[in-house]
């Protein structure tokens, strides 16, 4: 076998065992859940704080939330598109070809020699790439709206709440490409069967 593209669907499928799929879910949904715990943290942070804007905000505290608001825009934008190239980049017909000779272990340390297990691993790995950069302005903007609780600006420019889209639409991505059978089956069949070599 000279790529792993060359591994038929139902070869793969004999590799989505239980344990391999429920491997890749548990990741999926500890980056899930991080963001999640985080949010909490900062709701109930600001839900303990008086409804009194602090008389000692001042023009330097809405400044800096300003100035990060623009960075984390900046960011989301900048990572959403890169986000999306590296997951391609990452199961692309030359990692599929180099993939062949790679050594790649499962989570027991084993070398895995079986080619569609191979496959599992990359497809594991881009998946979890993607996710952690999505991660990120995700934990920024709710760090902004953590800062903006503890100087009070939030109080008064709730506004700065838009901040935590970004981590809703990491929830929102997670539930809706929560690994499955079927959505991994997709994959495959969509970015790996028949990549040219």
């Amino acid at each position: 076998m000279n790529s792993l593209s060359e591994v038929t669907l139902s070869e793969f499928q004999t590799a989505l065992t239980p344990q391999n799929i429920r491997m890749i879910q548990i990741i999926q949904g500890a980056i899930g859940l991080g963001v999640v715990m985080f949010m909490g943290v900062v709701l109930f942070v600001y839900s303990s704080q008086t409804m009194n804007v602090d008389a000692r905000i001042t023009n330097d505290d809405y400044d800096l939330i300003n100035i990060l608001t623009l960075a984390h825009i900046m960011v989301a934008a900048g990572v959403y598109t890169v986000a999306r190239v590296v997951f391609n980049l990452l199961l692309s017909s030359s990692v599929l070809r180099n993939g062949v000779t790679k050594v790649m272990k499962d989570g027991q340390g084993r070398i895995i020699e079986n080619p569609a297990e191979k496959i599992l691993v990359i497809i594991r790995s881009a998946m979890i790439v993607r996710l952690a950069m999505i991660e990120a302005p995700a934990i920024f903007g709710l760090v902004i709206c953590l800062i903006a609780t503890f100087n009070g600006t939030i109080l008064e420019t709730p506004s700065i709440w838009l901040n935590a889209i970004t981590a809703c639409i990491l929830i929102g991505f997670i539930i809706l490409t929560f690994p499955n059978k079927e959505r991994l089956e997709e994959i495959f069949n969509t970015r790996i069967a028949g990549t040219p070599v």
